[in-house]
């Protein structure tokens, strides 16, 4: 079987610094003053503001998310704990403080109990997308696939344009071998976010791997969109180079596996480098079977 690079890593989401329209609650406008405040960098400022609210109310939770928000934007992340806990002790349904605890436990490495504080802010605010896909993630690196495909799911059911949920969505329907699926949802995070040059590969691979002949087509599309995105991508080069080997098409497939080559040069000992000077030889070697058309 033909070699097809893998999706590489895009973007964990981690959303520490946020004031959530899926939250019910009215809150004070100082609050929203204070999250713009932190995520100016002027954290100083937003932690004297929390603390002339809780002057006020002692049991002001949004101020004690405030200052908590504050501490972890400069990484003092047990003294933001502590705040989100106290946030908890007064309103233990306050969702977002519930989220933003799991943020600081994920950044700390406590899984299990990062684990615990997305679940139950999705458990206080069920259409909490971000928890959702924090949760889907946990899930997903202890194994727990099914789970985390369930909370991917959950993530574009209640935003459409989540673009995350559907490139993890598509990504484990691949991983599974349900191809028609991954194509579905790698279709949709791509009419969202068109420049998505590791998502269009991935796309083609799943084109690749289908039973359909005239997806060969559709994948080498993909492909020649990675590599409009970024003529330098070597997994959208070689890529292609594949699916033209792959209708027969050597000679074409011969010119992408040499951008790659010349890309790659310095690396000969790397993995990737052998693996394409080999396909480069092999496709040398045979005969071109069809006409580019």
């Amino acid at each position: 079987m033909m070699y097809l690079p893998t999706l590489r890593s895009l973007v964990f989401l981690l959303l520490g610094i946020t004031a959530l329209a899926a939250c019910s609650r009215k809150l004070d406008p100082r609050v929203q003053e204070g999250y713009d405040l932190v995520v100016a960098g002027r954290v100083d400022d937003a932690i004297a503001l929390a603390n002339s609210m809780l002057a006020e109310d002692p049991d002001d939770a949004p101020a004690y998310n405030l200052l908590g928000l504050a501490h972890y934007k400069v990484k003092r992340l047990d003294e933001a704990a502590e705040q989100y806990l106290l946030a908890l002790e007064s309103d233990p349904g306050y969702a977002e403080a519930h989220f933003n605890l799991g943020n600081c436990y994920q950044m700390q490495g406590k899984v299990k109990e990062a684990e615990s504080s997305f679940a139950a802010a999705v458990r206080e605010e069920g259409a909490f997308v971000p928890a959702r896909y924090n949760l889907g993630k946990i899930y997903e690196k202890s194994g727990r696939t099914d789970q985390a495909i369930e909370e991917y799911k959950k993530c574009v059911e209640y935003d459409n344009q989540y673009t995350l949920g559907f490139i993890d969505l598509g990504r484990l329907f691949y991983d599974q071998g349900n191809l028609d699926a991954a194509i579905e949802a790698l279709t949709r995070a791509l009419e969202l976010e068109p420049s998505l040059k590791e998502v269009r590969v991935l796309l083609g691979n799943a084109y690749m791997q289908s039973s359909l002949e005239q997806n060969l087509r559709l994948a080498e599309n993909e492909y020649r969109a990675s590599v409009g995105i970024d003529p330098d991508y070597v997994d959208g080069l070689y890529s292609l180079g594949v699916s033209l080997a792959s209708q027969g098409r050597h000679v074409e497939a011969i010119e992408w596996f040499e951008q790659v080559l010349d890309l790659l040069e310095g690396e000969e000992d790397s993995p990737m480098f052998k693996m394409v000077h080999q396909y480069f030889e092999q496709v040398s070697h045979t005969p071109n079977k069809k006409a580019a058309g």
